[in-house]
């Protein structure tokens, strides 16, 4: 993990997944493979319940059983495998259509391509005939490939607002587009300290509510509303249905009638490279760890993409007023 490529940001280290496959099943059955001719074939068998005999047994003290085997099991040249036996719970349809969704949640629509190392897809055998009821790009249907494009089909439903800090930090350019249509772009200079991030957010009025209902499957107060992603992995509990971590529910609380709230807004904060001063925390559900650089993102969020798309879904859109030009200052 060590050597991975840089864009990609150093995970596994606090044993999330190790209780995920716990959590899953009683059995865990691990093989990999490095790429190479010479490379050997590795395979690790975990009964989890050998960890529940004894609490004074430390965790590390308990022995697996590990092999080296002689023909490869996987369907690559080189990777991993996990297979989990002994399920703990019954996967039936409506638990894999919510797994489905989660999922979808979890990647990033608009990975770079250097970002775009993996892809994820379900395999539900028992679920092909019901598949068929529905259209290849029904979101009822359970196998294929796992994409999350909800935000681009939005783009020519709704207000958007695209805010992009330079790589190199040294400018913030921000575009507003309303159904398609620009109406304004500007560059300006980037007093934040942050670089290479990217905020896309979208305003939810009633049409582009109903449509998203019928493109997800879910109405958007079930689905999340403004999701937070460092080099392509989603970073919780940002977008959660029910989270007000950038606190603009309570902010709508103050001014319901000039503010949006996380029933009228959709989008994602995009943090790439390395951006060190943002860290998630230990915690998978704790988010980023409270800095400077924390505070500069939401502060940068809330008046490059928050104020100005509320100026113009509100002020514009619904009281009728006259825009300003951020560049000429000019009205119309």
């Amino acid at each position: 993990r060590r050597k991975l490529r840089p864009i990609r940001a150093f995970a596994g280290a606090k044993g999330i997944g190790r209780f995920s496959c716990d959590r899953l099943g009683e059995r865990l059955a691990l093989t990999t493979k490095r790429l190479g001719k010479d490379a050997t074939i590795e395979s690790i068998e975990v009964d989890w319940t050998d960890f529940e005999k004894s609490a004074r047994t430390q965790f590390g003290r308990v022995l697996v059983s590990h092999s080296s085997l002689a023909k490869s099991p996987l369907t690559h040249p080189h990777g991993t495998k996990l297979e989990i036996t002994k399920l703990r719970s019954k996967w039936d349809r409506p638990k894999l259509l919510r797994l489905k969704r989660s999922l979808e949640k979890l990647i990033n629509p608009a990975e770079t391509d250097e970002e775009k190392s993996f892809s994820v897809k379900i395999q539900a055998v028992d679920e092909l005939p019901a598949d068929k009821a529905f259209a290849k790009d029904s979101p009822e249907r359970i196998n294929g490939i796992i994409k999350n494009t909800v935000f681009e089909r939005l783009k020519l439903k709704t207000t958007e607002v695209h805010v992009s800090v330079a790589k190199d930090g040294a400018t913030v350019t921000t575009t507003l587009n309303d159904r398609g249509d620009k109406i304004y772009s500007i560059t300006e200079v980037n007093t934040s300290g942050l670089h290479d991030i990217t905020f896309s957010l979208f305003n939810l009025d009633p049409t582009a509510k109903a449509n998203f209902t019928r493109l997800m499957g879910v109405e958007p107060v079930n689905f999340g509303s403004i999701f937070m992603y460092k080099n392509g992995f989603r970073i919780y509990p940002f977008g959660e249905v029910g989270d007000d971590s950038l606190g603009l529910d309570k902010r709508k609380a103050q001014g319901w009638s000039r503010n949006l709230g996380t029933r009228e807004l959709i989008g994602r904060i995009e943090i790439h490279g390395a951006n060190e001063n943002l860290k998630e925390t230990s915690s998978r559900v704790g988010g980023l760890i409270r800095n400077e650089s924390y505070d500069a993102l939401i502060d940068l969020f809330k008046e490059k993409a928050l104020h100005r798309l509320e100026k113009y879904v509100v002020d514009v859109i619904r009281w009728g007023a006259e825009i300003e030009d951020p560049v000429t200052g000019e009205r119309r």
